[in-house]
């Protein structure tokens, strides 16, 4: 399946990107719980919830025409 989505934006030339699952700072949502990770001892990451803010960041770049297909972290959802 995943296979097939990704030939059908590859056939569109649209980008497939991977934002990082860590990050410094977390996106916030008021309606959205997130996740604490410590990489490091002395230091707090969270998991990203979304893609968005990542995407916004690489589209006012000048990067247009990406999707993201992967997972998000949210605390005390499953699914």
């Amino acid at each position: 399946m995943l296979k097939k989505v990704r030939s059908f934006f590859a056939q569109k030339k649209i980008l497939e990107v991977d934002p990082p699952h860590l990050v410094k700072h977390p996106f916030i949502d008021e309606h959205i719980d997130t996740i604490k990770a410590y990489p490091f001892k002395k230091q707090i990451g969270y998991l990203h919830t979304s893609p968005e803010h990542m995407m916004k960041r690489l589209i006012a770049e000048g990067i247009e025409n990406i999707y993201f297909l992967g997972h998000v972290f949210r605390k005390d959802e499953i699914g």
